[in-house]
């Protein structure tokens, strides 16, 4: 078989003005006209007159399409876990979504939750909504042979093929972050695409909607497209976002507002409330009426100039605090995520990072790091140890005695009894300092006690 001369597709690609498109389609290469097959690989294409026009389904309307893909940001404590699954109870049942009057078809969830505990909170909150517990799958393990792991999203495949056992119309993945694979960087954006692409292709090809639940960054104001962890590439795969806040009108109440909609006009603030569900000792969501406030209203929280700088600082601490990287790597992911290199500078002398030229993975490379002594963002900082006011309190509780009892420490302890706890190897003075506040409690001359 004869394929095409440098000449030909050198012609091809600079066919002369005035020759159309469609003539040049017809004109090309022997082996395309006749239908042939060039060896090697070759671009495939189809004409757009092609593919047949498809209206958007939608599962929630304006907020959860079919088949798509959909993220929903929050901060920790504002019911993300507790509305995704309050949404599934509703597709279990064919009830109404919120704000919404019609019924559909009853239908299977499929739920991949790292959080939750499926006994004591998964459950109860799905029974507490009136799911049909039947209805929903935790696809929790890969079971390979004798072998068994956690599932991830390098997994899609798998989930794809539960999805068409249940048929399920609805996906749940709560958190993202938990699911992402071992070799993917959250804040890489080609990592977080390359995950990401074959779950949507997945969602497209069973018509199943996947609701996507993620954590919000640590800085504050700004756009809410960004406020959502790791790369902008997630929002980006995303036709859909949501974002959960609390109600800066009534504290006690939360709102779900759109931060992007590809696929229609942005749609209404809703509002919800937590409430007790005494019976089975969980959150339960009870949804309220619409709210004027939008997504960029309820992550602002200072000026933009004050606001872009925390952001970048926050950023890039949580980006290094896995270890150093390379320097051009984070420049490139900070443009990414729109920020400016000149924002970035100032972060990195804010934190103070970094640069040096690495001697471990990245060797060779100039990497950046956090400096020695700062704690990475990801951990939360301990309170101090507690001081006892009363020397005599962790005696006390070694002897299982009352501390919270005024006086039940001086009025129970026996000088026998503690001097157990002092041992031989305190001096006489240290022996007198320690047991002085029991002999002083009940009277006694401290000087002319006998041990």
């Amino acid at each position: 078989m004869r394929r095409a001369t440098d000449d030909e597709l050198m012609n091809w690609a600079e066919r002369p003005p005035g020759v159309s498109a469609r003539a040049a389609s017809t004109e090309g290469p022997v082996e395309r006209r006749r239908g042939e097959v060039a060896e090697g690989p070759y671009l495939s294409s189809r004409t757009v007159a092609s593919i047949e026009a498809e209206s958007v389904s939608w599962l929630w309307p304006g907020r959860i399409p079919a088949g798509k893909l959909v993220v929903l940001d929050g901060d920790p404590g504002l019911g993300k876990s507790t509305v995704a699954l309050d949404l599934a109870a509703r597709v279990t049942t064919g009830s109404p979504m919120p704000g919404e009057s019609s019924r559909g078809a009853p239908g299977a969830v499929v739920v991949l939750s790292a959080e939750d505990g499926p006994a004591d909170t998964i459950r109860p909150r799905l029974e507490a909504a009136g799911a049909d517990l039947e209805l929903v799958h935790l696809a929790e393990n890969v079971a390979d042979r004798d072998d068994e792991r956690p599932v991830s999203l390098a997994d899609t495949a798998l989930i794809g093929e539960l999805v068409g056992r249940t048929s399920a119309r609805l996906i749940i993945v709560d958190p993202l972050m938990a699911y992402l694979p071992a070799d993917a960087n959250a804040h890489r954006d080609q990592d977080v695409r390359r995950v990401l692409r074959p779950l949507a292709e997945m969602a497209s090809s069973t018509g199943a909607a996947v609701l996507v639940v993620r954590h919000l960054n640590k800085s504050t104001g700004g756009s809410a497209i960004y406020r959502g962890g790791g790369s902008i590439g997630v929002i980006g795969a995303a036709r859909v976002g949501l974002l959960v806040a609390l109600d800066p009108d009534d504290p006690t109440r939360r709102l779900v507002a759109g931060t992007k909609s590809n696929l229609g006009p942005m749609p209404e603030t809703l509002a919800y409330r937590l409430a007790s569900d005494s019976e089975r000792g969980c959150a339960q969501v009870r949804w309220e009426g619409t709210s004027t406030r939008t997504a960029d209203e309820l992550t602002a929280g200072h000026s933009e100039s004050g606001g872009l700088l925390a952001d970048a600082q926050s950023w890039l601490a949580d980006v290094l605090s896995a270890g150093p990287q390379p320097s051009q790597d984070v420049e490139r992911m900070a443009n990414e995520e729109g920020i400016k290199s000149a924002t970035l500078k100032r972060a990195k002398k804010a934190l103070g990072v970094v640069a040096e030229k690495s001697t471990g993975a990245f060797a060779g490379r100039w990497v950046v790091r956090l400096p020695h002594g700062i704690q990475p963002a990801h951990e939360v900082a301990q309170p101090p140890p507690h001081e006892p006011d009363d020397p005599l309190e962790p005696l006390g509780a070694d002897l299982g005695l009352c501390a919270d009892e005024p006086g039940s420490l001086h009025e129970v302890a026996h000088l026998s009894k503690l001097s157990l706890f002092v041992g031989s190897t305190l001096s006489d003075a240290e022996m007198l300092a320690t047991l002085e506040p029991v002999a002083e409690s009940g009277g006694l001359d401290v000087e002319d006690a006998t041990w």
